[in-house]
């Protein structure tokens, strides 16, 4: 693949990038063929079974109940065309709001995707797979 860095296109200026940064945060790439029988085809975004996980172990307070209505959220989120990716790119950095029933009642707590501090290297394979 040839890369031309003197033009401003998605793949310089944010795939590159953002590849870059979560193999700085230890997270590995996986050939998309290699996850081909995780989801039913391409258009299918987000592995599930793997964010699931991903989000049980950032978030260790959440359920799996917890864990899908998140997934559900940030797959319906209420906003169209830029807005719509601005909500998701925020919730991705910054978090998600999410109602949980706790003891002693409601309240909303943060659902983290990613860990930006992550410094140490994975004790497992699956520590060292995207979400």
């Amino acid at each position: 693949m040839v890369v031309q860095f003197d033009r401003l296109t998605e793949l310089n200026e944010a795939e590159i990038p953002a590849r870059d940064l979560l193999r700085r945060l230890v997270y590995v790439s996986v050939p998309r063929e290699a996850l081909a029988r995780e989801r039913d085809g391409e258009r299918e975004v987000l592995l599930r079974s793997r964010l699931r996980l991903a989000l049980l172990r950032l978030n260790p307070w959440l359920t799996e109940n917890q864990a899908d209505r998140a997934i559900f959220q940030l797959e319906n989120v209420d906003a169209v065309g830029m807005a719509r990716h601005q909500a998701v790119h925020e919730y991705l950095t910054y978090g998600m709001p999410l109602d949980v029933d706790e003891p002693g009642g409601r309240r909303t707590r943060t659902v983290t995707f990613f860990d930006f501090c992550r410094t140490r290297e994975p004790s497992t394979a699956s520590d060292a797979l995207p979400a």
